[in-house]
């Protein structure tokens, strides 16, 4: 699919000066508010590390992680990836650097498609489950292009649609180390489940993360 701007409904106030919302409303259906946290490798907004840099990119990230339950509702519009209108929205209201998602159900070509739409805030880095990727699992970071740069940055699946590991370069020399995790719903799974993401974090002699994102499918009362 050529690449296009997207219609004046899917952009919205996003070109525009108009404040959005803090909050995301979560309908039946729809993802739930996406939780952020901040980089606390500089809090202090007056300190130089947190100023732009020369290409106009930030040292201060802002992370985030949402598991999105699908692509698509009723509620947010009969496209094959409406969900992703909401999710650019809060890219931009709530200056998030780096969303890590889950549960996205997106192919590779759904991707391609939501980031052709999108092409001037985002950048995908997917990983969809290898034998139902529309309807079933699925992993992806979102690289909001506003505030970083997407050069050189490197992704390695440790699972299909169940386990990526990001590197982002940053200033200075150092590298930002990413894990984003689905687990699965069967909890009898999860033991073979870890042993398998530690194997291929071996495998591919990875460093340590410096955070670990993702919806564990685990509770601490079976009640919940």
């Amino acid at each position: 699919m050529p690449a296009e701007e997207p219609p004046d409904d899917a952009q919205g106030s996003l070109s525009g000066g108009t404040p959005e919302p803090q909050d995301l409303p979560a309908p039946q259906g729809d993802p739930p508010p996406i939780r952020t946290e901040q980089n606390t490798m500089n809090p202090d907004r007056t300190d130089p590390e947190s100023m732009p840099t020369p290409n106009g990119h930030r040292a201060n990230i802002r992370l985030a992680t949402l598991n999105m339950r699908g692509r698509s509702s009723q509620l947010s519009g009969t496209g094959p990836i409406s969900k992703w209108t909401v999710v650019v929205k809060a890219l931009r209201s709530q200056q998030i650097g780096i969303l890590a998602l889950q549960e996205t159900h997106l192919s590779d070509e759904l991707a391609t498609q939501a980031e052709q739409l999108f092409s001037r805030r985002l950048t995908i880095y997917n990983s969809p489950d290898p034998e139902n990727p529309t309807s079933s699992a699925g992993v992806a970071f979102v690289i909001n292009k506003e505030k970083l740069d997407t050069n050189n940055i490197t992704l390695t699946t440790l699972i299909l649609g169940r386990a990526i590991f990001l590197s982002i370069p940053r200033k200075h020399g150092d590298t930002l180390h990413l894990i984003n995790i689905y687990a699965p719903n069967d909890l009898s799974q999860h033991a073979c489940f870890w042993t398998e993401v530690e194997t291929q974090w071996s495998a591919h002699r990875l460093p340590p993360p410096n955070l670990m994102f993702g919806d564990f499918n685990m509770v601490e009362d079976p009640l919940d």
